[in-house]
């Protein structure tokens, strides 16, 4: 979706498949108009199959040549001043399918003007619910979605974007209805994006198939949520949302996207933050100085294993707060207080660490401060180090997978002292306080 970067995006593409540009093009002709609920043409709206662009004229219309067998549907790009289209707190009405039987498609869309601009929001960033069976659906329902509804309730006074960052399911194909029941009317508009657990595994990939009318991947998470790659307009800075991240660099990582660098040169020119999932771990990384991954903590952990992911970050979410280009972000952790931004293991807790206090801060990067008081005397800046996380592996009755994170911070107490106290500041100034009695 090169064309759509520019100055005035708030970027929400799904980089998750790679479309078929080469098949058979021109079969049927699209053609239609973008007006406001007033009846007002709107002009300079980008209409897209996926690979190929138009945009509305001084009239509102459009005219696109497509092949709906292998692109089966029209949408828009929402410009910053109107709402974005959504059907119960759902992302709706901003795509359309095509009739391949018909020579011509007709496919007009209306936008509601807002009332007021859309440069303060706040974004909500969800990593794979990844539900396989309806005790996981359960989990997610009873644990995630009510912990979702309390934030966006105390945060009622914003407009509040919701994107699931794939793997809404784990290959079952029956649950996306009931997911999407779930993520419907939390006083947010929910979008999606695929993940590799997306896809129906009878068959293959739009991009892979030579005969879409017998059924692809894609098609039970179009059906249920719409286009996979897509963009909507609320400010200057670019959000880019993808399933696998595109920056990590952990030992034994891994899920990298392909071809990053590419897309680094794409990005540089503008401010941006991607987020991402996948990993079921959390990495905060910089690629560039104007480019900021968040590959956040999954929704079900790991793999609704119990309440950590892989790293020992909670279940959870990330909290976006939007202000013009002032971004700001606080990982929630499911069930918890916003403020529970890291955990601090006593001396002995830590298996291969048994003689330190140490502390697992989840969403730090390289501008966190995280000093250390023993029996409140500071004595400076815990050492940084990377190992397997002890609760994580706790967890998992002992069950290590080899993953070392590198958001664990370690200090040795002398003998005889009675507290140890962690003092972590954020890139935000926000200080976080724990403290063991030893």
């Amino acid at each position: 979706m090169k064309k759509v970067y520019n100055r005035n995006m708030l970027f929400a593409a799904i980089l998750c498949l790679q479309l078929n540009v080469v098949a058979a093009f021109g079969q049927t002709v699209v053609k239609g108009s973008v007006k406001d609920n007033t009846g007002k043409p709107v002009s300079g709206v980008v209409v897209t199959d996926g690979a190929h662009f138009k945009t509305t004229d001084a009239q509102g219309n459009y005219v696109l040549n497509t092949d709906p067998a292998r692109y089966p549907m029209v949408y828009i790009s929402t410009p910053a001043d109107y709402e974005l289209p959504s059907k119960e707190g759902v992302a709706d009405g901003f795509y359309q399918y095509l009739d391949a039987k018909k020579s011509e498609n007709q496919c007009n869309f209306v936008l509601t003007k807002r009332q007021k601009p859309a440069d303060e929001f706040v974004y909500i960033a969800i990593s794979d619910p990844q539900v396989r069976n309806e005790k996981q659906l359960n989990r997610f329902r009873t644990e995630t979605v009510p912990d979702l509804k309390q934030t966006a309730d105390s945060l009622k006074n914003f407009e509040i974007v919701g994107m699931g960052l794939g793997d809404l399911v784990w290959d079952a194909m029956n649950l996306y209805a009931p997911y999407r029941q779930a993520v419907s009317n939390l006083g947010i508009t929910m979008f999606q994006l695929m993940g590799n657990h997306d896809f129906n595994l009878l068959y293959k990939s739009m991009a892979q198939t030579d005969h879409p009318a017998d059924g692809y991947g894609e098609q039970n998470y179009y059906q249920s949520f719409g286009p996979a790659n897509y963009s909507f307009n609320k400010g200057s800075t670019v959000f880019l949302n993808v399933h696998a991240p595109v920056a990590n660099n952990t030992v034994s990582a891994g899920g990298n996207a392909r071809n990053a660098n590419a897309l680094f040169q794409l990005l540089r020119p503008y401010q941006v933050h991607i987020f991402s999932g996948h990993t079921h771990f959390y990495e905060n990384q910089q690629p560039a100085p104007t480019i900021y991954e968040h590959n956040i903590g999954a929704a079900c952990g790991a793999w609704w294993a119990g309440h950590v992911n892989r790293c020992g970050a909670p279940n959870g979410y990330l909290v976006v707060e939007v202000k013009g280009d002032d971004v700001k972000w606080r990982y929630k952790a499911t069930g918890c207080s916003p403020d529970y931004q890291f955990r601090l293991y006593k001396p002995g807790e830590f298996e291969s660490q048994k003689d330190y206090v140490v502390a697992n801060i989840w969403d730090w990067d390289r501008t966190y401060t995280v000093n250390w008081y023993e029996d409140g005397v500071l004595k400076g800046a815990m050492q940084a180090f990377d190992d397997e996380d002890q609760d994580y592996i706790n967890m998992v009755k002992g069950k290590k997978t080899g993953y070392h994170t590198r958001h664990l911070f370690r200090a040795q107490p002398a003998k005889g002292t009675k507290s140890v106290k962690v003092v972590v500041k954020n890139r935000f100034g926000e200080v976080f306080t724990k403290e063991v009695r030893l």
